[in-house]
């Protein structure tokens, strides 16, 4: 159609990831060999609240991979690599509980679901996502380890990313080799960078606004800008291909 058009995956926005995103096309990490995402929410611990429509797979088409897993799918194929097969278990803990009307009603949405996957440039990592985890809140985390160095994230502390470099001088009682804590708070390119101030401790809806930015400045540009609707597309495919994988306990090849 020509029309400019943008997904919401907004986690690629929040400051410490796009840094991560910087120091592994500079080679920092230099090839990456593997990695570890975890999205966790606390929402269907309590057996009686009753379920929302993001539980009801009749309605959304799926349980909490195509809520959360989406996110992380699209995260690490931004960071990491596009997936080239999968193998995914999903997970019900509480079959019967409260529907939206109060009533006993059977759950058909995946609660917590369980994914390998391998990208096409032979890195190999899992992805957890699940609201079962008692005492999480937004907890979105992510590892990534390469030959040359690693980088660790964590939702709950935004301002931050954790950065090895394996080539750094070390010894037994010296040397500088360890985590480096990079400060990223509210450090964007300009204009996005001038308000809040760069100074100004970031967070969850940082990410929602930069990538607001990001798709209203491709319109007034009329430029095309990742994520777009093929990055939702690949997205789904995984999807459909880990819950693929879940039902016939095989694992599944994604075509490129």
């Amino acid at each position: 159609s020509g029309l400019i058009c943008n997904v919401v995956y907004n986690n690629r926005f929040i400051a410490p990831i796009l840094r991560a995103k910087q120091l592994i096309d500079e080679g920092r990490l230099g090839r990456i060999l593997s990695f570890s995402c975890e999205y966790l929410h606390n929402s269907c611990t309590d057996v009686n609240r009753p379920a929302g429509w993001k539980q009801n797979r009749d309605i959304c088409g799926g349980g909490v991979l195509f809520d959360l897993g989406s996110h992380v799918i699209d995260l690490l194929g931004f960071l990491c690599g596009r997936f080239v097969g999968v193998s995914g278990m999903s997970q019900i803990a509480y079959p019967i509980r409260k529907g939206r009307n109060g009533e006993e009603w059977k759950t058909n949405a995946d609660e917590s679901f369980y994914l390998m996957g391998k990208t096409a440039e032979g890195a190999c990592g899992t992805i957890t996502v699940g609201k079962l985890q008692v005492g999480t809140n937004d907890d979105l985390s992510f590892e990534i380890y390469g030959e040359k160095g690693a980088l660790r994230f964590s939702l709950m502390e935004p301002n931050w990313l954790y950065y090895y470099d394996n080539t750094s001088a070390a010894s037994p009682m010296g040397g500088v080799r360890g985590f480096t804590k990079i400060e990223c708070v509210g450090r964007y390119p300009d204009p996005q960078g001038l308000f809040p101030s760069p100074k100004a401790s970031s967070g969850w809806l940082r990410g929602h606004i930069s990538s607001m930015y990001n798709f209203l400045n491709s319109v007034y540009c009329g430029i095309q800008t990742a994520p777009d609707f093929n990055d939702g597309a690949y997205v789904q495919c995984i999807m459909d291909a880990a819950y693929k994988s879940a039902e016939t306990r095989m694992w599944v090849k994604v075509d490129e």
